[in-house]
Formats: structure tokens, C-alpha cells, sequence
């Protein structure tokens, strides 16, 4: 017999509820037509709510990362300047992409575990030449960080730069109001804090960004075909009743998104928030019960996402092989520097819950146990149980 399968608690892809592997296991269907595109205008309109936005979204096929290169290679011909927040392993990866399309970076550099705020971005900005692009993470995965987009967006808008945000670990897990905080490209993901599966991006393009690609595309043709969001919007302008998009899309992929959507909005979007951020906050104070710390400096957790640093001498990578085999919880590596030091906990999808979140807090207190630390194994437990409870807001349903 096999063994059991752990739960899936690593920082994406998410273990999947009922209704999303039922939207999976539909019969397959043709990707154009008037039945199907049905289904997926429906989900373009369930995007739209949850990013907040009046624009229409678009759904392109590839993972997060496909959407922020479409995005910013797009906007923007090589030689543009862009400055790029980094205080983790990802906002280090968006440098990366962006010197990849040929971009000028300017990094905006802040202590990793803590977030980047407007005076870091404008310390790193003031005598230096303009910048055209301000690209940062939302929620920095390797971390645990949830950056202040808000003040970022006011910051770059002030200089007159547009903002592109890579929320693929954080869209679907807070609140994320596009058109409030003026962001310019928006980049999700399904995986992660709507516990869908990955295979198409979601995100969003401020009308100011159309037009500047544009300019962009008149004064220097892009290359490319997927990973041009302009073909996207022309397919959507002239075959908009038959297949708005220029290559096949995943449709039992789309069908478990929009699943994934629904039961974001039954339940309610601050319910949704909520929970996940009472789960996240529980889960950081049992760690801490048991004598762990968190990368992220408390004022700048992330509700999504917590990166979690074990006592001195005490090994991330046993941990994890111990809370996988013996715990029955499958937590994610730590990032860089941490990989030997800690693991990472995803806190959405269907192991979004206290059961989960207790079970992995018991199975840490074992393993502590276990590597010789004195420790009540039930410590993590009790703290986290103190200040778990919340209500749902029935005004959101």
C-alpha cells in the first residue's frame, strides 16, 4: 500500500478543494465558441471583482512568471530604465527578468524580512536619472514580506513612472484594489491564495499602459506572439464572440479558476481575507511558542505566506523530511540563505483551515522534540489557539 499522501502546504501550488478538482474532471470541450466562451467570460468578471478593477482583465496561458515578462517586455523597448525592489529571493528573480529583456535596472534595495517602503524606493531614485518602470513583489514568498504597493504606486506615479506589481503570491490572499492604488500592471496567479491550479495568468493593464505600448510597438516593433499582451487585446477586439485569444487555452484550467473565484465571493472577499490572515497570525505566534522565529518582521508579515527560522543548530531540511513522514504536512524548502535554516508555509487553498494549521504545529513541536530541544509539544497549539477565533462578517456573503 502507498503511504498517505501529506498535506500540501508549501507556498504554491495549493492543495485543491472539492469544487476545483470537479471543475477539473468535466468533459473537455472545444476552446472557441459561443458555449464555451460563456464560461470563460464569466471568469474574466470574477477576475475583475477580486482585483477591484474596472478594466477588463486579461487571461493569458503560462504561469505568473509568463505574465510579468508579457507585461513589462510589452511596455517597454530594451534600453528603458526600471527600478526594482529587492528584499527577497523573488524581487532578486525580477531583476533578473528585467535584465533578460534588456532593461537598465536600478535595484531598490531593503533588509530582507523587512518591506520596502516609499523612502527606500525614493532614497534610491533622488539624482539618479529617471526611471520609466517601478516593478516590485507584493508578497515576497522567500520571506514571508507583504510590501506596501500603495506607497510604492504614489511614489513612482509621483515621478512620473508607471508601476507593475507581482502579486502571484498575494492576489486572491488580500485585499488588492488596482484601480485604487493606480497600479499599472497587475500580474496574479492562480495557485496560490485562490487554490487553483497553474497553466494561465490572470492580470491587469491600466488603460495609461495600453497606450503606452502602444507607442511603444509604433516606434519599435516587439517580437514575440504569446508573450504580447497587444496580440491578446487584438484578439479580444476582433474575435471577441468566437476565440478571444491568440493561442489555445487550457480550458479545464480556466474552469477551475472560475471555481476557484466562485467560492471566493460566496464566502466573501474580507471573510476570505480574514481567515487567511487569522490562520497566518495563529501560525506565527504557536511557532514563536515553541522557540522559532519568522523572517518577517511581525509589522511586515504577509498573510499568505510564512517563512519560519528554527532554533540555532536545529535542521531545515530534517524538519521538513520529519513533518512530511511523521506529521503528515509537506511544507516548502526555505529560500536561499534559510534553505538549511527553516521551511516555508503556504496559509490558502484547502488546507486553509485550524485542523491543518494545528496538525503542522503539533508535528513541529514533535520533530523540536525529536532534535533535542526542550519544548512542550503542545506549546505551539495553545498559543496559536488564543488567537485564532474570529467571526464572519455575514455582510459579505
Amino acid at each position: 500500500m502507498p503511504p498517505p499522501i501529506p498535506r500540501l502546504m508549501i507556498p504554491g501550488p495549493t492543495e485543491l478543494a472539492p469544487e476545483v478538482l470537479a471543475a477539473l474532471a468535466q468533459p473537455a470541450v472545444a476552446h472557441y465558441g459561443e458555449e464555451w466562451l460563456a464560461e470563460h467570460d464569466e471568469t474574466i468578471r470574477l477576475l475583475a471583482q477580486v482585483f477591484e478593477t474596472e478594466t477588463e482583465p486579461v487571461l493569458i496561458v503560462g504561469a505568473g512568471t509568463a505574465g510579468l515578462e508579457a507585461g513589462a517586455g510589452t511596455l517597454l523597448p530594451p534600453g528603458e530604465r526600471v527600478a526594482v525592489g529587492v528584499n527577497g529571493a523573488f524581487g532578486e528573480r525580477l531583476v533578473g527578468l528585467m535584465e533578460t529583456l534588456g532593461f537598465v535596472v536600478v535595484p531598490v534595495p531593503a533588509p530582507w524580512g523587512e518591506g520596502i517602503t516609499r523612502e527606500h524606493l525614493s532614497r534610491a531614485l533622488d539624482g539618479a536619472s529617471p526611471v520609466s518602470l517601478v516593478a516590485t513583489v507584493h508578497g515576497e514568498t522567500s520571506t514571508g514580506v507583504l510590501n506596501p504597493v500603495a506607497e510604492l504606486a504614489a511614489e513612482a506615479h509621483a515621478r512620473g513612472a508607471m508601476i507593475l506589481v507581482d502579486a502571484i503570491s498575494s492576489f486572491g490572499g488580500v485585499r488588492l484594489p488596482v484601480d485604487e492604488w493606480g497600479i499599472d500592471l497587475c500580474v496574479g496567479a492562480p495557485q496560490k491564495c485562490l487554490g487553483a491550479v497553474p497553466g494561465v495568468c490572470p492580470l491587469t493593464v491600466s488603460d495609461q499602459a495600453w497606450e503606452r505600448m502602444e507607442e511603444t510597438v509604433a516606434a519599435s516593433p516587439r517580437p514575440g506572439w504569446c508573450l504580447n499582451l497587444l496580440q491578446w487585446r487584438r484578439y479580444v477586439s476582433e474575435r471577441a464572440v468566437w476565440e478571444p485569444y491568440p493561442a489555445t487555452m487550457p480550458c479545464a484550467l480556466v474552469r477551475a479558476l472560475r471555481a476557484a473565484l466562485r467560492m471566493l465571493l460566496d464566502e466573501g472577499p474580507a471573510n476570505h481575507f480574514r481567515r487567511m490572515e487569522t490562520l497566518a497570525r495563529a501560525f506565527r505566534e504557536g511557532v514563536r511558542a515553541l522557540g522559532c522565529r519568522t523572517v518577517a518582521h511581525e509589522e511586515w508579515a504577509s498573510p499568505t505566506v510564512t517563512a519560519v527560522l528554527l532554533p540555532p543548530g536545529v535542521c531545515g531540511l530534517r524538519a521538513r523530511a520529519f513533518l512530511r513522514d511523521e506529521a503528515g504536512c509537506l511544507v516548502g524548502f526555505g529560500a536561499a540563505a534559510y534553505r538549511d535554516r527553516g521551511f516555508r508555509v503556504g496559509h490558502f487553498g484547502a488546507a486553509a483551515n485550524w485542523e491543518a494549521h494545528a496538525q503542522l504545529l503539533r508535528g513541529l513541536g514533535r520533530y523540536l522534540m525529536h532534535a533535542g530541544i526542550e519544548v512542550d509539544e503542545e506549546a505551539g497549539v495553545t498559543a496559536a489557539e488564543r488567537c485564532r477565533v474570529w467571526k464572519p462578517d455575514l455582510r459579505d456573503t
